[in-house]
Protein backbone atom coordinates (compact mmCIF):
# COMPACT_ATOMS: atom_id res chain seq x y z
CA UNK A 1 0.00 0.00 0.00
CA UNK A 2 1.22 3.35 -1.00
CA UNK A 3 1.88 5.72 1.55
CA UNK A 4 0.53 8.90 -1.11
CA UNK A 5 -2.13 9.82 -2.45
CA UNK A 6 -3.44 11.93 -5.21
CA UNK A 7 -4.12 15.84 -4.31
CA UNK A 8 -6.79 16.81 -6.31
CA UNK A 9 -7.62 20.44 -7.73
CA UNK A 10 -11.64 21.28 -8.73
CA UNK A 11 -11.88 23.29 -11.90
CA UNK A 12 -13.11 26.70 -11.07
CA UNK A 13 -15.11 29.38 -13.63
CA UNK A 14 -12.15 31.44 -15.27
CA UNK A 15 -9.54 28.42 -14.58
CA UNK A 16 -7.02 27.22 -17.39
CA UNK A 17 -4.89 24.79 -17.10
CA UNK A 18 -1.58 27.20 -17.91
CA UNK A 19 -3.35 28.94 -14.46
CA UNK A 20 -3.87 25.78 -12.32
CA UNK A 21 -0.33 24.92 -13.08
CA UNK A 22 1.04 27.96 -12.24
CA UNK A 23 -0.63 27.65 -8.92
CA UNK A 24 0.47 24.59 -8.01
CA UNK A 25 3.75 25.18 -9.51
CA UNK A 26 4.04 22.50 -11.98
CA UNK A 27 4.76 22.48 -15.89
CA UNK A 28 3.08 21.06 -18.68
CA UNK A 29 4.67 18.06 -19.05
CA UNK A 30 4.03 16.78 -15.29
CA UNK A 31 0.76 18.01 -15.49
CA UNK A 32 0.51 15.66 -18.28
CA UNK A 33 1.97 12.86 -16.92
CA UNK A 34 -0.42 13.12 -13.45
CA UNK A 35 -3.74 13.37 -15.79
CA UNK A 36 -2.86 11.15 -18.78
CA UNK A 37 -6.40 12.31 -20.67
CA UNK A 38 -4.42 14.95 -22.13
CA UNK A 39 -1.32 13.35 -23.05
CA UNK A 40 -0.67 12.28 -26.91
CA UNK A 41 -2.78 9.47 -27.05
CA UNK A 42 -5.27 11.37 -24.92
CA UNK A 43 -9.09 12.02 -25.67
CA UNK A 44 -9.42 15.86 -24.09
CA UNK A 45 -8.13 19.08 -26.06
CA UNK A 46 -6.53 20.91 -23.33
CA UNK A 47 -8.19 24.27 -24.23
CA UNK A 48 -11.56 23.13 -23.11
CA UNK A 49 -11.57 22.29 -19.51
CA UNK A 50 -15.41 22.24 -17.49
CA UNK A 51 -16.07 24.42 -13.63
CA UNK A 52 -16.10 21.37 -11.59
CA UNK A 53 -14.10 18.98 -13.14
CA UNK A 54 -11.09 17.52 -10.55
CA UNK A 55 -7.31 17.42 -11.76
CA UNK A 56 -4.48 15.91 -10.23
CA UNK A 57 -1.84 18.32 -8.95
CA UNK A 58 0.58 16.39 -6.68
CA UNK A 59 0.39 13.86 -4.13
CA UNK A 60 -0.10 14.33 -0.50
CA UNK A 61 0.95 11.82 1.69
CA UNK A 62 -1.17 9.73 3.07
CA UNK A 63 -1.24 10.54 6.82
CA UNK A 64 -1.52 14.24 6.42
CA UNK A 65 -4.68 13.21 4.27
CA UNK A 66 -6.23 11.20 6.71
CA UNK A 67 -5.53 13.96 9.20
CA UNK A 68 -7.43 16.26 7.41
CA UNK A 69 -10.57 14.25 6.56
CA UNK A 70 -10.33 13.28 10.58
CA UNK A 71 -10.70 17.46 11.13
CA UNK A 72 -13.49 17.95 8.62
CA UNK A 73 -15.75 15.12 9.75
CA UNK A 74 -15.34 16.63 13.20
Amino acid sequence: MTNFVPKLYRVRKGDTILSICKTHDLNWPDFVRLNRQFDEFGTRDPDIIYPGEYFTVGFVHKDIFDLIREHKNK
